[in-house]
């Protein structure tokens, strides 16, 4: 792997990590030096490098860090960006800005320290390598915020360099946050960001404001990864893919039986099938008659409890998971005979730990059709590698409210194993008629005179998982969304109501975070 050598500004050297060898190219921006190797090298990964970190370059890992074509990584030593915190201000995903710094997370936040991506990657961004109105660590991020809706998988990866490594200078210049803004999220969102810096801040951003809007956007085309075949060389399926089925299941026997039909006809049948049924009335007996009056093809391990809630029902089932994988399921979907078979060669195509896949309603089509790093995780429709799952737990601070979902996918990011969104068509979700979690739960808040807002679940989730901007970004957006909806027609009155509801929901949630933290649950 080719890596060039930079003093952040201009490029130094080329250093070839497989020959040894050095070319002197000073002078020349990095975007040119880049361009010019990947012309000259279009089938292979091409790296940068900042000056100071040269001597710590981790080359053992090189491969399995950039493992297929369609991967970009890179890796800030102080964890400071080029993009200023504050686009967590309009940033909307709770997924990729929280960046963890010693484990290999998904982010688009790439710096100039050290990184690297396939030649084939820079070519397509080739009209960006003349710019003069961006430095190097604005070109990468303008590539990686392009590409990676369009199937790019962007990480922070510590990997890169050797546990020895020293730590390098901040960034002095950030780069015009109007301006990047202005280039990857809708317009609406510069008068917003205006908004949040005046507000938490006390800055008045009007010259950045107007320099963003009025600059002459940069030239950078559509980029289109179908053509790429994705073939991974971490492979992290056994030969014997041998997997669990996790169900929790509530009042839905005749939906749960054609799941357990499903599964039975699949081309690679599971170990064991984990069911968790619920019913709440005292002295009440299981439904699930068929379980043990008919033969099937795989263990069945049924358990039937009183205490309700999806979130206690997948952690009794996770502990009892055996096999090398655990596909979460749910008690009303139905799906072809080779949904596994095709979710483990895609699995073995990607070298993923976890994956997702879509599950579509009647007449539903797919929104995202190609995979793409996920911001979230389906609890319905998913595969993970049950080596991930030690230690992770679906939080209990979550149950009968919303975000456990999400919760537990960020619990799976955070120990360095990204969630990749498989775009098959071969699950139809019913959104059963009957049964399921229905019960309308009385919380300990419902009787509070000021209701918290948002609820008390979501805010735990944005407490435990976002960026301090991106908590404040909320508050405004749910702040003006729901002022027309106010019986206030007083402003003032109405942000005074909305900052009171808000600091009660903060205090509900991180009494429901210290709560079940406390009980380890």
């Amino acid at each position: 792997m080719k890596f060039v050598i930079h003093d952040r500004n201009n490029a130094i050297k080329v250093i070839d990590s497989d020959k040894d060898q050095e070319l002197v190219v000073q002078g020349r921006s990095v975007q040119d030096v880049l361009y010019e190797l990947a012309s000259k090298n279009s089938m292979e990964f091409i790296g940068w490098c900042h000056k100071d970190l040269e001597d710590f370059i981790n080359h053992d890992q090189l491969n399995s860090i950039f493992h297929h074509e369609l991967i970009m990584a890179s890796y800030s030593t102080t964890g400071d960006y080029e993009i200023p915190e504050a686009i967590g201000y309009i940033e909307n995903s709770t997924t990729f800005l929280n960046v963890k710094p010693d484990v290999n997370y998904p982010t688009w936040l790439m710096s100039s320290d050290i990184g690297g991506m396939h030649a084939m990657v820079i070519l397509k961004f080739e009209n960006l390598k003349g710019s003069t109105k961006t430095s190097f660590d604005g070109f990468l991020n303008h590539i990686s915020k392009t590409a990676l809706s369009e199937g790019l998988f962007c990480y922070s990866s510590p990997g890169l360099l050797k546990k020895d490594s020293v730590s390098i200078e901040s960034r002095q210049n950030k780069i015009n946050l109007f301006y990047f803004v202005r280039h990857h999220y809708r317009s609406r969102w510069l008068p917003l960001l205006f908004l949040d810096y005046l507000l938490y801040e006390q800055k008045f951003k009007i010259g950045s404001l107007l320099k963003g809007a009025l600059t002459p956007k940069l030239n950078i085309d559509q980029v289109d990864f179908n053509s790429v075949k994705i073939k991974s060389i971490n492979s992290s399926v056994e030969p014997y893919k041998s997997y669990d089925v996790l169900i929790p299941t509530l009042g839905r026997a005749k939906y749960l039986k054609d799941v357990l039909v499903d599964l039975s006809s699949q081309t690679f049948l599971p170990a064991k099938v984990i069911i968790i049924e619920q019913n709440g009335l005292e002295g009440s007996s299981s439904e699930l008659d068929y379980i043990y009056d008919q033969k099937w093809p795989f263990e069945i391990e049924h358990s039937f409890i009183h205490q309700l809630g999806a979130c206690n029902a997948r952690n009794l089932a996770l502990k009892k998971v055996s096999s090398k994988w655990v596909f979460f399921a749910d008690d009303d979907i139905r799906f072809k005979k080779d949904l596994v078979e095709k979710a483990f060669d895609f699995i073995t195509d990607y070298g993923a730990k976890a994956i997702s896949m879509a599950s579509l309603m009647q007449n539903e089509s797919l929104q995202y059709k190609i995979p793409i790093q996920w911001h979230t995780f389906s609890t319905n429709s998913s595969f993970v590698k049950s080596s991930v799952l030690t230690d992770i737990y679906f939080g209990m601070e979550h149950e009968f409210g919303f975000g456990e979902d999400s919760d537990f996918g960020m619990k799976i990011r955070n120990k360095g194993v990204d969630i990749i969104f498989y775009p098959t068509e071969d699950i139809l979700h019913l959104k059963a008629p009957t049964g399921g979690f229905r019960v309308k739960m009385k919380f300990p808040w419902n009787e509070e005179r000021i209701q918290p807002k948002p609820s008390p679940m979501v805010m735990a989730h944005r407490l435990k998982h976002t960026t301090k901007q991106q908590l404040l970004g909320y508050r405004t957006t749910l702040m003006l969304k729901f002022f027309n909806k106010s019986e206030s027609n007083n402003p003032i009155s109405y942000l005074s109501n909305f900052s009171k509801r808000w600091d009660k929901s903060i205090l509900w949630a991180t009494k429901l975070i210290e709560k079940y933290n406390r009980n380890g649950v």
